[in-house]
């Protein structure tokens, strides 16, 4: 029986160093798993950038700060653009032709009676005849320029005369017209200087 005992308990003895070891064995893969887990996740991360948390707030669009001034101008030469499309069929919006020239001139403001001439002589050149949408707006940037004329350099002025004759040229503007226009515009620079 002595036996017996010693070999259940050397049977004991192995099966719980062995169970040991298999424990010890599962623990250390456990452990390599985990490790290689986290190497992997560590290599990943680099390749990424870390992400940001569900409680932060959204960044803004970032839009530009308004500019009133811009802002003017632009509806300036859209209104302008408007009033020379409308001049075309309809002469009757001079009205709103010379409104929107003397709301132009920022600084020194020309004559009434010169912007009245050139919108009179403006309306005269174009009625009947059509004017491309981009050359429309062109005339529009140029009369807008033109009365804001203290802001021109000599070499700018004659850049905008120029460009706008070749505009009344392809809208075929009588040369005489278009001359009557160009005069008026250079009065209305010196006005405003």
């Amino acid at each position: 029986m002595k036996v017996f005992v010693l070999s259940v308990a050397a049977l004991g003895i192995v099966a719980v160093s062995a169970w040991g070891q298999g424990s010890a064995v599962i623990l250390r893969e456990r452990a390599r798993n985990l490790a290689n887990q986290n190497n992997g996740a560590n290599q990943n991360t680099a390749a990424r950038p870390p992400a940001t948390p569900a409680t932060a707030p959204a960044a803004p669009a970032a839009t530009p700060p308004s500019n009133p001034a811009l802002t003017a101008t632009l509806q300036n030469v859209a209104d302008l653009q408007s009033n020379l499309s409308q001049l075309e069929t309809n002469a009757a919006v001079k009205t709103q032709l010379i409104a929107n020239l003397n709301a132009a001139a920022a600084d020194r403001k020309p004559s009434t009676n010169s912007i009245s001439k050139l919108a009179d002589d403006l309306a005269a050149a174009l009625a009947g005849r059509k004017l491309p949408q981009d050359q429309q707006k062109k005339l529009a940037q140029y009369c807008h320029a033109i009365a804001n004329g203290s802001h021109l350099s000599p070499m700018q002025q004659q850049t905008v005369f120029g460009e706008m004759q070749k505009i009344l040229q392809t809208a075929q503007v009588p040369t005489a017209d278009a001359t009557k226009i160009i005069t008026d515009m250079k009065t209305i620079v010196r006005e405003s200087q």
